[in-house]
């Protein structure tokens, strides 16, 4: 078993038929993770020690709520053992858009497609960082990987889209040309709209 990777909140390994294993990171790796990508917060410690918990928590419940309600298939058929995650091995969004400029299209186009799939069940990614929550499996299907970075509010997500919050982060700022983000804020102010989200918002009861 060799090691891949490693976010804020998971060790990623390679193991076995196109299948990555996720460990947990536990609360002290999370808080050290935030300072290391995060500097600034070494000067902000009571906002450090906020976000390492809800970071947490969100973990946790994203976690749960997963298991017990969502659609496997659209976090790459993950698989529970113990509190470790198994996912489709993938390829990174940026690496897939990269090998080919003309997939921007095909790629915003598949993102929307799930983000709807999850307004089903009632959850959303957050901030429509689509090339770092989401990427590629060996079928060419698009897969959420992050389910760290879940919404469970139905007006916390309309503040995001009325907001275009897609604008702000990452994603767009920074692993785009102009060209690709063109194409992708006119597909995303086209589809991720509030009459969307009233149209595919499923709430459980």
């Amino acid at each position: 078993m060799k090691k891949i990777d490693a976010g804020i909140e998971y060790k990623v390994y390679d193991i076995w038929n196109e299948k990555i294993l996720k460990v947990p990171k536990n609360i002290l790796e999370i808080f050290i993770t935030h300072l290391d990508w995060y500097t600034e917060l070494y000067f902000h410690p009571i906002k450090l020690i906020k976000k390492t918990i809800y970071t947490y928590k969100l973990r946790e419940e994203s976690t749960k709520y997963i298991f017990a309600h969502v659609d496997k298939s659209i976090f790459g058929n993950i698989e529970y053992q113990g509190k470790n995650i198994i996912q489709d091995k993938v390829i990174i969004g940026k690496l897939y858009i990269d090998h080919n400029p003309s997939r921007v299209r095909e790629y915003c186009e598949k993102y929307v497609q799930q983000l709807f799939e999850l307004w089903k069940y009632s959850c959303s990614d957050i901030h429509f960082n689509f090339t770092l929550n989401t990427w590629i499996n060996s079928r060419n299907n698009l897969i959420f990987v992050d389910i760290g970075e879940l919404s469970f509010k139905k007006k916390e997500v309309s503040d995001f889209i009325r907001s275009q919050a897609w604008l702000k982060w990452y994603s767009y700022l920074h692993e785009l040309s102009s060209d690709a983000q063109t194409v992708c804020r006119a597909i995303f102010w086209e589809k991720i709209t509030r009459q969307n989200l009233e149209k595919y918002w499923w709430e459980y009861k």
